[in-house]
């Protein structure tokens, strides 16, 4: 069972992962990570890989002002050296 979520695990951050190394000095928003892979918008799951990514040194996750009733957004791009 273990192999089973560790390769889903995989699978999906991956997939967000290879977006941004087609632009990695970009910083993406979530709904543009999402348009990039096909969704709606991104699932808790798919945030809990991102922060997983950034766990593992691979990508950096910022959060910035805007003009939204939250006030902020989260951005991600690839992290240097990755």
């Amino acid at each position: 069972m273990f192999e089973k979520t560790t390769s889903r695990l995989e699978k999906r951050s991956s997939r967000l992962f290879d977006v941004m190394k087609e632009s990695p000095d970009r910083w993406f928003n979530r709904s543009e990570l999402a348009k990039a892979i096909e969704k709606r918008k991104l699932s808790a799951y798919d945030i809990a890989m991102l922060e997983i990514l950034q766990a593992r040194g691979l990508i950096q996750i910022e959060f910035r002002d805007n003009r939204t009733p939250i006030g902020f957004e989260f951005v991600y791009r690839l992290a240097d050296g990755a």
